[in-house]
């Protein structure tokens, strides 16, 4: 039994069968490392991105809770408004109540017609 030269050099004494094996061999081997280089190319761009993703997320949770902090410090002073004016109420009684409702009607009515006429500037009177 003959036995064949299957060493890696098989541009030496080898038969055409290895000498073309060696070049698909070859050939292969470069397409993979170009796959590969490309790969890693892709991978290095999601990991520049992920980081990016990363920095972002941190900047609008530092926001949010800054944010939270300043909601939190509105509501305590509404809360002391509305302590005051039921303080207040309580002292006028229901004309109190009374004067604030209207106050509330005739700034709403306000806003309302300076809207419509801002839609409309062709409108003379105000219904």
């Amino acid at each position: 039994m003959a036995t064949r030269n299957r060493s890696n050099n098989a541009w030496f004494g080898g038969s055409a069968r290895e000498k073309a094996r060696t070049t698909e061999q070859d050939l292969m081997e470069r397409q993979n490392d170009e796959h590969l280089d490309a790969l890693s190319e892709q991978v290095a761009m999601l990991k520049n991105l992920t980081m990016e993703i990363d920095g972002e997320v941190k900047e609008q949770n530092t926001f949010l809770d800054q944010m939270g902090l300043g909601f939190a410090g509105a509501g305590e002073a509404l809360s002391g408004t509305m302590q005051a004016l039921d303080a207040m109420s309580k002292r006028a009684g229901g004309k109190f109540a009374l004067f604030i409702t209207l106050t509330i009607v005739g700034v709403f009515l306000l806003v309302w017609s300076v809207a419509k006429r801002a839609r409309d500037p062709n409108q003379e009177s105000v219904p």
